[in-house]
């Protein structure tokens, strides 16, 4: 199927789809990064208000 759609589009199709992967684990980090943040200040708030 990827050799067919290199043929008729006669361009690289690896390298899209490194670009597809690499952008979506880009958008994964950063997705990552904010949840952790918010769940990391939800236990400091709840930790706060318990005492």
């Amino acid at each position: 199927a990827l050799s067919a759609l290199k043929n008729a589009f006669e361009m690289d199709v690896s390298l899209v789809a490194f670009f597809v992967m690499g952008s979506f684990l880009i958008i994964q980090i950063i997705y990552f990064f904010i949840i952790r943040g918010n769940y990391l200040l939800d236990i400091k708030r709840s930790l706060v208000n318990r005492i």
